[in-house]
This record gives C-alpha cells, structure tokens and sequence, in this order.
C-alpha cells in the first residue's frame, strides 16, 4: 500500500485514511532540517533498474500476518483489548496499594510485579472474569467523573485526544456491561489546529469539536502581535516584555476566527486541555533551534492561553529532548508538572515513538495525587510484541484490502515523477489488479517497482542492501539519514516520511 504524507499535493486527491501527520504553517514548511531529502540520483536505462530488484515472495493478502502464526490472534486480541485491560491494571494497582496509598516504594514495587508479571495485557480480560464489588464502584465513579469532564485541545491533529476518550468510555462500559448508549460523550469545547486536511478531519468528526480554529497565533493581541518579531528577536524583550503580560493575562485574547461557524468565537476554560505542542525545533530531526527557532512563539502563545484559562488538567507532549525548565519557568508558579518518557513499544505495540509526556495539575483546582505520574504510566507497561523472524510484528500495520492497495498504486503511478506517469497503472480496473495479485503476483510486484521515482529506487536498492526485509522511507537519503525499521518495531514517522516500501510485502506503502 502507498501511504504518502502528501503535502503540497492536488487538492483533489483524497488523503490516505490509514496514515496522516500534522503539518506546520507555510512559514514552517520552508524551514530546513538535517534530514536529507531525495535528491536526484544519476540517471540508470530503466531495464537496468528493473534488473537489479532481487525477486522477493509477493504476500499480498491482507491477513498474511496472522497466516504465520496461529499463536498471533490472542496475543493480537489482548493487544488491541488495551481499553479493558489498562481499567484491570488499574484497580490491581489500586487494590494493591490501598492500605499504604502514599507510599512510593510499595508504589513500584507492585508496578515492578505487574510489569514482570508479562505486563498488564496478562491481567485476564474475559466476559467471565468475576468483578468485585469494590471494583464495580471504582468504575461507576470513574463513569461518572467521564461524564462530567470538559476538554478541549490544540495542536489538535485528527483529535487523538476525543478519540482515546471514547475507547477509555468504552472499556469501562464493557467492565460494567453496559451497552454502548452509556459510553461517555467527550464534551469537547475547541479545536485549534493549522492544518488544512486535519482540520476537516475535525470538523467531520462524530464528536468534533464545538469550535475549530486555525493558526494559534491569531489569539495574540493585536498589540502583542505588532510587536511579536522584534520581541523575538531579543531574550530579554520576551523575558521583561512578554512574559509578564502573559502572567498578567493581558498578552492573548479569547476569541479567534472559528471554522465551523465562519465568525469570530469565543474560547471557554475547560477541565482537561491536551496539546502536542511544536516540536521541530526540539527534534534532533531539526535544527535544535529551541527557544530561538520559528516555532518558538507558537509555543508562547499556547502558554499565554494557558495562563488566562487557567484549565485545571493540561497533557502536553512533546519530543524527548523537549525543554521541560522552560515550561516549568513560564507556567510552574500556576501548576505542578510532571513528566515521564513514554513510546508505545514499552506497551506492546510494534513502533518506537519516544515522547515526553507531561502532566500539568493546577495548584488550585485540583487535589493532591497519591501517584507519581513517572510511576503511574509504567503499571500498564508490556513488553511483549508479537512477531517472529519471518513476519515481523509490524507487519500488521500494512495489512490492506485489494481495494487500498490498487487505489493508492494507482496513485503512486499518477505522480508526476513516477516511471510509470506516462503509461499509467497497468492494471485497468481493480478486477484486473486482483486477478493479477493471483495468477501473476510477479507483474504486481514489478508495478510497484516501476512506479517509484528514480531517487525512489536508488535508496531502496541501497536500504535493502544495508538492512533487507524491512520498512524504509524512500524519500529519506540513506547515504545522510537511515531512515528504516528494525526488527521489533516500526520507526517513528515523521511529517515528510514520504513512501514507504514493506520488504515483507514487496511494494510500497
């Protein structure tokens, strides 16, 4: 399957629905990173090229995962039951440690067993586990406290936020045997994301958002705003300018130009926020321009905002190398941070993403935490990822109907450098792409071949000689940046990823 971060690309082509990263604004677009994009290779006959692509088994099925191994489908099923059983780890740990709730060495101690214990995936999540009555209450309480939260988000992406609220709805519901009627609906005041596709992922939502805004910036005052170039430019003008105007609440304003309603709205305070605030320059991907970078401001004017709505629960993530002081420096005098480094392979999935996630609790508003967030997030740890030599366990996020496979060859075949433009797909119609995938799986793998570009093809003969049978991103030069998977997880992708080739698979995606 072809799945392509298409930026720039014609309005009209439909983004892919199975990968989608957040963009910057323009002015981000053009700044330059230390990650080498493909240049233009020295041009080979193109038999040539054909010739030099090893022949590789064409596993076109959609379950070939699962074929492999008949001992994948439980531990696929605990895997993806993650809204049940991270309820189950939770009222383990609870009950563990009810007797001692402040102390901190009984605290890890009991997430060490859990987490040696197979993790808590090994908590049975079955129809005929037996619920204690103090569980019941804890989860009718946590139901309750569900219904009542308001949240709202920025840098909002296609709102992971909502989405992982309805599965956390769903697990409790699930526990308690209620029907789907009773999952929690997320109260999800506003939006403010930059990004054209994302943005009417949002507003297409079942449960969108009340308000969707664009560019953060437009929150700044007009006068802030004037002056916002030249306050940059000079750290003490920000430090003796604009941060006492943020702590005075006089730097923003509350009201933006809403996409959902065409008209100037209004920004309320709500109980939970959540932000994936810039990271390009923190990433080492980027210049680790930091505090002096582009992004800078946009990360000053998401603290203003803070500081005048005042929520009582902020999530923020961010990179690993995120400068946490800074927050802390601006925001710590109104809230308690916290922070813990989390990637989802540390629970059980196959793709390595390190992000430092932060927990900002008002120091009013909210009651102490018996927890420690650093121990909190590591009780649902699990280590286990299915997979063995011969699929691997990532292969599972590039299982795709024929449908999905031929729509984005075609796709690939459509792009303007593609080998393949001038002659288009050749398979007619999707009939033929399927009887193709099953008397001459050979001319299937030979399309997805010819439809990379040349640059394309270069760094994949060069990924694959460096590490075959694994998932690399083509537009990403191997001679600067090994941009690849390895044996155990996928690697993170990254807004300008481009086409990915599955060596397991023989074909993009």
């Amino acid at each position: 399957m072809l799945d392509e971060h298409r930026h720039g690309s014609d309005s009209s082509v439909v983004v892919s629905n199975r990968l989608r990263a957040k963009t910057s604004p323009k002015i981000l677009a053009r700044s330059r990173t230390a990650v080498k994009t493909a240049s233009k290779p020295k041009k080979r006959a193109h038999s040539d090229m054909l010739e030099t692509v090893e022949p590789e088994s064409c596993n076109l099925g959609p379950d070939v995962w699962l074929r492999r191994n008949s001992e994948r489908m439980p531990l696929l099923d605990r895997l993806f039951s993650w809204r049940r059983w991270m309820w189950r780890a939770w009222l383990h740990f609870r009950r563990s440690v009810q007797h001692a709730p402040l102390d901190e060495g009984l605290q890890m101690q009991v997430v060490g067993e859990m987490v040696q214990s197979h993790g808590c995936q090994g908590l049975s999540v079955s129809e005929t586990t037996a619920v204690s009555d103090n569980d019941i209450e804890s989860m009718t309480a946590a139901l309750q406290s569900m219904n009542e939260i308001s949240m709202s988000s920025s840098f909002s992406g296609v709102d992971a936020p909502c989405t992982s609220f309805l599965m956390l709805g769903l697990g409790l519901c699930e526990e308690l045997s209620m029907s789907a009627e009773h999952i929690p609906r997320p109260r999800n005041a506003f939006a403010i994301e930059w990004t054209h596709h994302a943005q009417q992922e949002l507003k297409a939502h079942p449960h969108s958002p009340g308000c969707v805004f664009g560019d953060i910036t437009q929150f700044w005052n007009t006068s802030t705003a004037i002056r916002m170039s030249q306050l940059l430019e000079c750290e003490d003008a920000v430090n003796n300018v604009l941060l006492p105007l943020m702590k005075q609440r006089q730097a923003t304003t509350r009201t933006g130009w809403c996409l959902v309603h065409n008209q100037k709205c209004e920004v309320p305070s709500c109980r939970l926020h959540v932000a994936g605030t810039p990271c390009t320059d923190a990433s080492i991907r980027g210049k680790m321009a930091g505090i002096r970078g582009p992004t800078y401001q946009y990360f000053l004017c998401w603290c203003s905002m803070r500081l005048d709505l005042q929520e009582a629960v902020l999530i923020q993530e961010n990179v690993e190398n995120f400068a946490s002081d800074e927050m802390v420096r601006i925001l710590g005098h109104v809230y308690h941070i916290e922070y813990a480094m989390m990637s989802p392979k540390d629970y059980g999935f196959a793709i390595s993403r390190p992000r430092k996630w932060s927990i900002l609790r008002h120091k009013y508003k909210t009651k102490a935490w018996t927890t420690p967030w650093n121990i909190f997030v590591k009780m649902f740890q699990d280590h286990r990822i299915p997979g063995d030599s011969a699929v691997p366990a990532w292969d599972m996020y590039f299982a795709a109907d024929l449908d999905e496979i031929y729509e984005e060859l075609c796709w690939a075949c459509g792009r303007p450098d593609s080998r393949l433009h001038e002659d288009g797909c050749p398979f007619p119609d999707l009939a033929h792409f399927a009887s193709a995938c099953e008397t001459n799986p050979e001319a299937v793998r030979r399309a997805f071949v010819e439809s990379l570009t040349a640059s394309e093809f270069e760094f994949l003969l060069h990924y694959r000689t460096e590490r075959p049978n694994n998932v690399y991103a083509l537009n990403q030069d191997p001679s600067f940046s090994f941009t690849s998977s390895h044996a155990s997880h996928l690697q993170t992708l990254i807004k300008n990823s481009g086409v990915l080739w599955c060596a397991v698979r023989t074909r993009a995606c």
